[in-house]
């Protein structure tokens, strides 16, 4: 649990720690809130709040199909500068996200 639990402070640091371009992190009703099954969804999640909220609201995920999250998660992932194993993460619990 405490390995879990630094893991996800490690990563909010991190993702916090970039500099913010627009808006501030609001309160997310549109994303689900039921426990996530794994520490790397739970990751997900957060980069998913915490960054792509920076530039614009967030959008729902279910609002569109895998094939267009597809297209938009590689701009989108080079435009807010996240790591390869960022996007990977993030793609994860979309993917997650649409088959739940």
């Amino acid at each position: 649990m405490k390995k879990a639990l630094f893991i996800f402070a490690t990563t909010i640091l991190l993702t916090s720690c970039s500099e913010k371009t627009v808006g501030t992190v609001t309160e997310v009703k549109d994303v689900k809130d039921a426990a996530l099954p794994t520490i790397e969804l739970t990751q997900g999640k957060s980069i998913y709040q915490n960054k792509c909220n920076q530039c614009h609201e967030l959008k729902v995920i279910d609002s569109f199909t895998t094939e267009r999250w597809n297209k938009i998660l590689p701009d989108m992932a080079k435009r807010a500068n996240l790591a390869s194993s960022d996007e990977a993460i993030l793609g994860n619990y979309i993917t997650w996200e649409l088959s739940n």
